[in-house]
């Protein structure tokens, strides 16, 4: 598909966000997860509805969409985030458009996953890049996250310098990216097994790389993603846990759920 015609269909996916024709599941989700305005716009957040018989790729109706984008503002693929209260009513259009057997398998793979994209090259593109590179170069920094609603909700909550792989591991083509625009990688990760081992492999990449890179691995408190901390705590905690960290010229630290203990210097 041309970026023309990505553009014209993430045009109806952001006005479908704001429609109550085919169902208001959509406006539920987005209660719990508030955006601005502005947000919803910069990011082109939309809603593809189950009804639309989206152009040969069906697994992303029925979900929240963000649009991915290469670093020159081109849409190169959609992302969608499955609604669990529509699984039902999928079902029912999936089976009825495509037949009992092949709409069974479609709504297998649509509800296997609580994202999905439409087919690109993960290991050449970073989610958030193009919008957030001249933040990069002022702040000094990037943050790396995992999840495009992780970077849509810091940047809602003004944190701005922040890209996302998804769902793929970090590579040198996406270090060589980052490097255009600075030196300094900060890597914010789960503070669960999973999340360690991860910002490791980070970490272990990173230290082989040729050119000179600082990083910083922060790790959230038990229980909560980037998204959750931002949404309870704000943005301005995270950037002064990472500030200070630099000017103490820390390696590694935490993120707090005590009131008023930003750092732990160690």
């Amino acid at each position: 598909m041309s970026n023309s015609g990505r553009e014209i269909d993430a045009k109806h996916m952001q006005n479908a966000l704001s429609s109550t024709e085919y169902t208001e599941e959509h406006l539920n989700f987005l209660k719990n997860r508030p955006l601005s305005k502005e947000t919803l716009e910069v990011w082109k957040i939309g809603f593809c509805p189950l009804q639309w018989r989206y152009k040969g790729f069906p697994y992303i109706r029925g979900r929240i969409i963000t649009p991915i984008f290469d670093i020159y503002d081109n849409i190169i693929s959609f992302a969608g985030r499955k609604l669990e209260t529509l699984e039902e009513q999928a079902y029912n259009i999936f089976t009825e458009e495509f037949g009992p057997s092949k709409g069974s398998d479609i709504f297998r793979t649509w509800d296997r996953s609580k994202w999905i994209n439409e087919p690109y090259d993960k290991h050449k593109h970073l989610y958030g890049l193009n919008i957030n590179k001249e933040n990069i170069l002022k702040t000094g920094y990037a943050i790396i996250v995992e999840g495009n609603f992780s970077v849509v909700t810091l940047w809602d909550n003004d944190v701005k310098n922040v890209v996302a792989t998804c769902g793929t591991s970090l590579n040198i083509i996406q270090v060589c990216l980052l490097r255009r625009y600075t030196k300094n990688l900060v890597i914010l990760t789960d503070g669960d097994e999973a999340g360690q081992k991860a910002a490791d492999r980070y970490k272990f990449l990173l230290n082989d790389y040729s050119e000179d890179i600082n990083i910083l691995k922060i790790t959230m408190p038990d229980g909560y993603d980037p998204e959750d901390y931002v949404r309870k705590f704000g943005g301005t905690r995270i950037k002064y846990t990472i500030n200070q960290a630099i000017e103490n010229n820390l390696k590694e630290t935490h993120l707090s759920v005590i009131p008023n203990e930003f750092i732990k210097i160690s």
